[in-house]
């Protein structure tokens, strides 16, 4: 869900490295900027709203002057209220780095109806910035009674600045149920693998590991890699990303 960056230009000499993303920042946003309301009914368990801490390690690179980005170590996640059984959730991987995912429970199902990545490559001369969008048709991420095994297609478009429209599409896997540790806790997690292809205006391959909260279906863990090749009139931009985080405690930071 990265796109872009086609956008870099020649005038780029070097690279400037982004700053670790703030936990106390995210805290200040969530208050300025989500409204402080209980959790909707929706007939399942949501999250508690606020900021949670992820440890977690990664880097994003650009073929073009061999540009890297560090993730991490901290990386805040915000979680706050998107309607009638729904939450958004947002991390931020560093300074230049977010994103966000929109979940809702429905039927005794857990949806992904899609989200935003922002990126910013600082070449100290110029700062290009992208933001995608992204549609799911929904996204089927939790489903009752799944079996080890069970999988079913999931597919995605995506709208970048700079870009023309992409999509994304392939198998999401159950792969079962597992004992995450989140600091002093024991947590019951359903472990999804997504594989996916990208194609139109950029095209790629991406593989994600994630760990969701049996209870709320709150994201607690990911393992993700990420390889898109986007044109430009420099020839073509190979981007690659990879990465993991791991929630540091179930009991969000809120604001007062």
């Amino acid at each position: 869900m990265t796109a872009g960056l086609a956008a870099v230009a020649v005038l780029a000499v070097r690279g400037r490295a982004p700053a670790p993303p703030s936990v106390e920042e995210a805290v200040e946003s969530y208050r300025t900027q989500v409204p402080l309301l209980p959790p909707p009914a929706g007939g399942a368990e949501l999250p508690p709203f606020g900021v949670y801490t992820a440890r977690g390690e990664g880097s994003e690179k650009l073929s073009f002057q061999a540009t890297e980005q560090r993730m991490g170590p901290t990386m805040p996640v915000t979680v706050s209220p998107a309607g009638e059984g729904c939450y958004q959730m947002r991390i931020d991987y560093n300074s230049n780095h977010w994103q966000t995912w929109n979940y809702c429970w429905r039927d005794g199902s857990l949806i992904d109806t899609g989200g935003q990545v922002f990126q910013r490559f600082d070449f100290v001369v110029i700062a290009p910035e992208s933001l995608s969008t992204s549609t799911c048709d929904p996204a089927v991420v939790l489903r009752p009674e799944m079996e080890p095994g069970d999988q079913w297609t999931q597919s995605c478009a995506i709208q970048a600045s700079g870009t023309g429209p992409s999509s994304t599409t392939g198998p999401h896997r159950y792969v079962g149920s597992e004992t995450i540790q989140v600091g002093s806790e024991e947590v019951l997690a359903h472990h999804v693998r997504d594989e996916r292809t990208y194609s139109g205006a950029q095209s790629g391959t991406g593989t994600v590991d994630l760990w969701l909260d049996a209870r709320t279906g709150l994201p607690i863990r990911s393992e993700w890699s990420l390889r898109i090749d986007s044109p430009s009139p420099l020839g073509t931009i190979t981007y690659t990303e990879s990465g993991s985080w791991t929630l540091e405690s179930l009991t969000p930071r809120t604001p007062g």
